[in-house]
């Protein structure tokens, strides 16, 4: 009886096997789908992690800059009103018994620390400015030596020979203000970090093809100091940036110098670099750069 009927059961049996097997597929399918599903959760919620991380590792990065900014600045302003209190009260004590060279000695004192007072309140309010652009009605062609020599005078050169090598009718596009702001800054570092009686030279040349419309000028402030070391230069123009050698050392700084002078310096056009060895008595050169003014509008002494 089971074999009469054995044919009629066989496509049955064929269509349960053929059932299975598609029934088998489709929960193996569920089960990679989900699966799948549950692997790009789990990459997700890592790339999710990751991003955190980033962002506290940015945070603490950005409190630690605070923290070492608000320590510098704390330091740096008290030591030169140090300076300046001090003298004063002396000069208070004793003006009765000072003859006048002494007496105009402590105010010589007085006023320098004044000086290096108004130029860290300047750096740190101008840090706090640097998204106000300049103006294009700020940009116009200024003389390169008359503005560096301007600067020189007004700087204290403490024992230092500084050498101006730039023709007289050489001139650039810039703000007149910034760029007297860069060199003050670039020519400060100079004096700041290199021995008394030391050469600092300050020069300028065209730096691109005569023939071109407009040619850039390289603009370089060269100082015999102890350089600067190769593993510190991709940091120097960050924000609050001041080198370990001189964090322990005598040289007062908030750290934001040449974070506004690379910022000055972009914003009309240029770009700042350093050049150094990082071996002590051969220095640093500070370099950037400005357009310069078109060849139609150059004298003829420059071609």
């Amino acid at each position: 009886m089971l074999t009469l009927f054995w044919p009629r059961l066989l496509p049955l049996n064929m269509l349960l096997e053929v059932t299975s097997l598609f029934t088998a597929a489709f929960v193996v399918s569920c089960i990679r789908t989900a699966f799948n599903a549950v692997q790009l959760a789990h990459h997700k919620t890592e790339l999710a992690e990751q991003q955190l991380a980033l962002v506290a590792a940015r945070q603490q990065h950005l409190n630690d800059l605070k923290d070492q900014f608000l320590l510098n600045v704390s330091h740096e302003l008290r030591t030169p009103l140090t300076e300046v209190k001090g003298y004063l009260e002396l000069l208070r004590e004793n003006y009765v018994q000072l003859d006048a060279d002494s007496a105009a000695n402590f105010l010589d004192h007085a006023c320098h620390g004044c000086g290096e007072l108004e130029s860290l309140i300047d750096n740190i309010l101008e840090a706090t400015q640097l998204d106000i652009s300049i103006s294009s009605t700020d940009i116009a062609i200024v003389p390169l030596a008359e503005i560096v020599q301007g600067m020189i005078n007004r700087l204290d050169s403490q024992q230092h020979e500084i050498q101006l090598d730039i023709p007289e009718d050489l001139a650039a596009r810039a703000s007149r203000q910034q760029l007297e702001r860069v060199l003050h800054n670039l020519l400060s570092n100079a004096i700041k970090y290199s021995p008394a009686d030391t050469r600092i030279t300050v020069s300028a040349t065209l730096i691109s093809n005569r023939l071109s419309a407009c040619p850039d000028i390289c603009i370089r402030v060269q100082d015999m100091g102890e350089g600067v070391p190769a593993a510190d230069m991709p940091m120097l123009f960050q924000k609050v940036m001041r080198l370990r050698r001189d964090m322990t050392g005598s040289v007062r700084g908030t750290g934001l110098g040449l974070f506004i002078c690379k910022h000055l310096v972009e914003t009309m056009g240029g770009r700042i670099w350093v050049e150094s060895t990082g071996i002590p008595g051969q220095g640093s050169c500070f370099c950037f750069t400005l357009p310069g003014v078109p060849i139609t509008l150059l004298p003829l002494t420059l071609n």
